[in-house]
């Protein structure tokens, strides 16, 4: 695992698997129960302040084509995502 960004209160890791460069699926770890939720699985970027606190959104950049039904510009975009 390689973590990606943690929330201000530290309980959430949010991170991709191990060995991966650049784009990559994200996954949001709850360092207190040991539990993973799955933020997406196409490849994807965020950054170190992308997790808001208690983990509830998570901000991520993704080019891929198929997060978003007539997405054909091939251009990155942004997404919020709403876990829980």
């Amino acid at each position: 695992m390689k973590g990606v960004a943690v929330d201000p209160t530290g309980r959430y890791l949010l991170h991709t698997p191990s060995g991966t460069v650049g784009p990559a699926p994200l996954t949001l770890r709850d360092l207190e129960t040991g539990t993973d939720e799955t933020v997406t699985d196409r490849p994807t970027t965020a950054g170190i302040d992308t997790v808001s606190a208690g983990g509830r959104h998570v901000v991520f950049q993704s080019a891929a084509e198929d997060l978003v039904p007539g997405d054909t510009n091939g251009k990155a975009d942004i997404f919020l995502r709403t876990l829980r």
